[in-house]
């Protein structure tokens, strides 16, 4: 019959689709093996199906001789848009998974289509990845013109075709719930049949895109009684000052894909000697892996916890406590600097939210020669941008940069060409030209009158693309630069190797600074005198990975995946079986699952300033 056999093309359109997927992408996937292709099929076939039912519904109506010929076309047509859906957004997944390490969800329509980021998303990448969108739709061509001389329709008696599918029905509806058990699978189940670095290669990005799209942004499931979790970890916290409150000006540096990664490697020479001057943190972490989960994280101690980012889920709009709302009830003038368009990656709208007063976008700016043709202006000149405006503004002032020049696809300006070390893959000159941008700036700012009375923060959004083995696993992916500077601070030199995250920036400047108030945060002070037993907790495609200062542990809700020493760099040796007290540590997890989950969907998550 014609729609079984649809059915079983679109099956084999998927498999084929994973099969690029791996080989364009195997450096990520060193563990990979028949089963994972095999288990795959698990969620191919839960797609296909939920894909299908309208299928069944058209093939059937064409028993009616009437409507035959109109259904006949409405069939074919939709049935060539699934596959269409099928090969493009798993093509798209092959070139973006490098950067995100995960699979497209559903938050991504909002991302790309705000303040122009899909004209800045798509043509960088069909011009990099320009192969990849000749094979993907040269195959849907060839598969056109096949489909149409090859898949005719089975003649048998139409009048009782309907019941033909009587039997098929359910078998369809157990395909597209993933098996027998409670709840229909989502990107969890991936992750409980094979090891969590090759969950993403198990999925595909229909099944991703349209299970997040279908189930919300937010977590559903209590893992944990609220009070239980609570008294495991609380997030409302008294920030006890490091010093007497001298209204100190606070700059947060966010600084593109500046991977730790990188830095040891000799691509960030500045900030490199820059960190044996301040604070430095030896084993911080980004709390996600793209740019939109780092401004949430950085600004207001909120985790990428869910499946969609804060920015763009149900939360947005709740009221919530902030670094920048909290330096503004004592007093400080709060502004935001962006290189790019006003509305992208919806920072602009983030920040409103958040307590600050002034955003600066590309617009602001008034030499559109700098513009780098694709994302806004060139770091340098907009670096030198925030010092003119800083300068007007009312001291005590808290300001975020967040630069943009070391971002796919990694324009420098014209003049330092060949000025910077190429590297080994296209984001090392960008990489270059971004931290020579940081140097300028300090040489300006030295000469500010504010400059010796400022606290700067350094740090990275995310991570991004590497060569290496260790960068690319759970061990590495999320490793970051983070460095507290003063120049009028001796006190602040020296090397930190304490657990640190970007979650911990909110408390820790609050402590800086002098301020005591009582807030809510995810994070911890990272100038108490006590750091030991600290906690760090990502998430990536299912998987949350809680670190300590040496280790890290991966698991589900559900499922154990692994224990590693952060400095087993091939994840040789996995440390599961020997945990004693697998409890407590799940309980870690657990717990800050639970309150992200009621703090959220509550609106709890702000308190009152200490006065």
């Amino acid at each position: 019959m014609q729609f079984i056999v649809r059915v079983l093309v679109l099956l084999f359109l998927s498999c084929l689709c994973r099969l690029f997927f791996y080989l364009f992408n195997q450096q990520y996937f060193p563990s990979a093996g028949i089963y994972d292709f095999v288990y795959g099929l698990r969620f191919d076939l839960s797609i296909i199906a939920w894909m299908s039912f309208p299928l069944i519904l058209f093939s059937s109506l064409m028993a009616v001789k009437s409507l035959e010929k109109i259904v006949s076309i409405i069939n074919r047509v939709y049935y060539l848009l699934v596959a269409l859906l099928i090969i493009s957004l798993n093509f798209i997944d092959i070139g973006f998974y490098p950067f995100v390490f995960k699979r497209l969800t559903a938050d991504a329509t909002g991302i790309a289509t705000n303040g122009n980021d899909l004209a800045n998303y798509i043509l960088p990448i069909m011009f990099d990845f320009w192969y990849l969108f000749v094979i993907g739709w040269g195959g849907f061509y060839f598969f056109m013109k096949w489909e149409k001389n090859k898949l005719f329709p089975i003649p048998f008696w139409k009048k009782w075709k309907v019941l033909y599918y009587i039997p098929i029905i359910p078998v369809f509806i157990l395909g597209a719930r993933g098996g027998w058990q409670l709840k229909p699978i989502t990107l969890i189940d991936a992750s409980l049949g094979v090891p969590p670095e090759n969950a993403t290669l198990v999925l595909n990005t229909p099944f991703t895109f349209f299970t997040t799209l279908y189930a919300g942004s937010e977590p559903e499931l209590d893992v944990m009684d609220s009070k239980k979790a609570e008294a495991i970890f609380s997030i409302e916290k008294i920030i006890k000052p490091r010093k007497r409150s001298r209204k100190t000006n606070v700059v947060v540096l966010i600084m593109e894909s500046f991977a730790k990664e990188y830095l040891e490697e000799g691509y960030m020479p500045f900030l490199d000697s820059l960190k044996n001057e301040g604070l430095y943190f030896t084993n911080a972490m980004a709390n996600g892996k793209r740019s939109i989960d780092a401004v949430p994280a950085i600004l207001a101690s909120i985790p990428d916890l869910q499946s969609s980012s804060f920015i763009y889920s149900s939360y947005a709009s709740n009221t919530v406590n902030s670094l920048p709302s909290v330096l503004k009830a004592h007093g400080y003038k709060t502004c935001f600097f962006h290189g790019g368009r006003t509305g992208t990656m919806g920072f602009d709208k983030f920040a409103s939210l958040v307590g600050i007063e002034k955003y600066y976008g590309a617009e602001d700016y008034l030499d559109q020669s700098q513009f780098d043709g694709t994302w806004g202006i060139y770091d340098e000149p907009f670096f030198q941008f925030m010092i003119n405006e800083l300068n007007e503004v009312q001291q005590p002032f808290f300001s975020t940069f967040f630069s943009l020049s070391s971002h796919h696809p990694y324009k420098i300006p014209n003049q330092y060409e060949e000025v910077f070390p190429k590297g080994t893959l296209p984001i090392h000159e960008s990489i270059g030209y971004a931290d020579f941008a940081l140097k300028q700036f300090f040489e300006a700012a030295k000469k500010q009158s504010w400059f010796s009375n400022t606290l700067f923060v350094i740090l990275a959004d995310h991570t991004s693309i590497s060569n290496s083995s260790y960068y690319n696993s759970s061990l590495g992916m999320f490793r970051i630069p983070l460095l507290f500077y003063s120049a009028s601070d001796t006190t602040l030199s020296k090397i930190n190797t304490a657990i640190a995250q970007q979650c911990d920036v909110f408390p820790s400047v609050l402590s800086y600074v002098g301020i005591e108030d009582k807030v809510k945060t995810f994070g911890r002070n990272l100038f108490q005198e006590d750091l030991s037993g600290g906690y760090v907790l990502n998430r990536s495609s299912g998987i949350y990975y809680l670190y300590d200062d040496e280790k890290v542990f991966a698991t589900t809700m559900d499922q154990q995946k692994g224990y590693f020493n952060l400095n087993d760099s091939l994840k040789t040796v996995n440390l599961l079986d020997s945990i004693n007290n697998m409890d407590s540590i799940m309980n870690q997890v657990k717990s800050r699952y639970q309150v992200y989950k009621d703090e959220f969907s509550r609106n709890q998550y702000f308190v009152a300033p200490v006065n």
